[in-house]
């Protein structure tokens, strides 16, 4: 997702969190995304690693779970809820990241909030 959001989508990420316990994590996204990126990826990234990173960054919009919405309204932030745990959100049908859904289903959310005036 990250890497369309930047090829596809023109989005600079500043900060990437991956919950995994891969020691091997940080190397493969840096394979995957380019050398420039691996200095923003945290592995094994907690509720209070990600509230700092974001209040240090202060990005432009949060893909991320229900818990980052509060310091997104802290920091002026745009949120879109991605990854569990979501309180906010009844997921009735599926709604795809990945592929071509996926594609459809990022951009859907990011031009419904831009109708919204929220980003």
């Amino acid at each position: 997702m990250t890497r369309f959001l930047k090829d596809e989508m023109g989005l600079i990420p500043t900060y990437v969190g991956i919950a995994n316990r891969n020691p091997q994590a940080p190397q493969t996204f840096a394979r995957f995304m380019g050398e420039e990126m691996a200095n923003i990826v945290e592995v094994e990234a907690d509720g209070y690693h990600v509230r700092e990173a974001l209040l240090r960054t202060k990005p432009r919009i949060v893909f991320g779970r229900h818990d980052d919405k509060s310091t997104c309204r802290e920091i002026g932030s745009t949120y879109i809820g991605i990854s569990f745990p979501l309180y906010d959100r009844i997921p009735i049908a599926e709604r795809p990241l990945m592929g071509f859904a996926g594609a459809v289903n990022i951009f859907d959310e990011m031009i419904n909030l831009y109708a919204r005036e929220q980003i």
